[in-house]
């Protein structure tokens, strides 16, 4: 790169940080110290992030671009770590509301990038690691084929006496989140409170994705049972094992 490119380098990338920054100030500024904890720097790594996720020159971005760009970031955020949405609906959302950047040959990674940033506030995306997010992505399009093969068979068992107490019938429930409202409600036939412990995983052929088996403890510490959760269903499942009560 001779002395005249570097120079239209560094003249690009000064533009794109001053509309990236120019985007982000015209949000609320309660949301952006929720959504960007590392501030405006962050909001320069989510645009550059997701324009090379998006095999884009993003050095050429308008604020219109940034902004759209930021508002897509914004919706993941709100919708994972607010309201708590479904990874499901959020990408369907993001399909039917962010559709002039967003398509299903991408949603899924920009979706990866922005969860693997809730983690990770200083993450950036560049041709060098892009791998991750391809990566990252095909492990979420994985989970959301086996809830959708997992939810067509979530009640073959529920009738069943050793319902969700062996590996080869567990429960099903959507995601860690939902495991573990499942698991608040669980209270013993004498309506006595549990608590519980994850212990292993284990795998089944008429299951897709892994099962967790926990260990639940009445309140002098004693074991109670051990039952069997697959986290990877589109819902939490209403039906109870033999042996428990359920309590909103």
């Amino acid at each position: 790169m001779n002395i005249f490119e570097k120079l239209s380098l560094k003249i690009k990338t000064r533009n794109f940080e001053r509309n990236t920054i120019l985007a982000y100030k015209s949000f609320n500024q309660n949301m952006i110290k929720q959504l960007y904890p590392g501030g405006k720097k962050q909001s320069i790594r989510v645009v550059s992030s997701i324009g090379v996720i998006l095999n884009e020159e993003y050095t050429l971005y308008d604020k219109a671009k940034c902004l759209g760009i930021l508002n897509i970031y914004n919706s993941i955020m709100i919708r994972k770590l607010i309201t708590e949405s479904e990874d499901d609906l959020i990408r369907l959302s993001l399909l039917i509301n962010a559709k002039e950047i967003v398509n299903e040959d991408n949603v899924d990674k920009i979706m990866a990038f922005v969860f693997m940033m809730t983690k990770n506030k200083d993450l950036i995306i560049d041709d060098d690691n892009l791998e991750i997010i391809i990566l990252f992505s095909k492990q979420l399009k994985d989970n959301r084929q086996a809830r959708e093969i997992n939810e067509k068979n979530s009640k073959k068992y529920v009738d069943d006496e050793d319902y969700g107490l062996v590996v080869s019938k567990p429960i099903f429930t959507n995601n860690v989140e939902g495991s573990n409202r499942y698991l608040e409600k669980l209270k013993t036939e004498k309506g006595e409170n549990l608590t519980w412990q994850r212990m292993c995983t284990w795998s089944s052929k008429n299951v897709e994705g892994i099962i967790d088996e926990y260990s639940l403890y009445l309140p002098s510490g004693d074991l109670y049972k051990k039952i069997y959760i697959n986290m990877y269903s589109k819902s939490n499942s209403t039906y109870i094992p033999k042996g428990f009560l359920a309590i909103d």
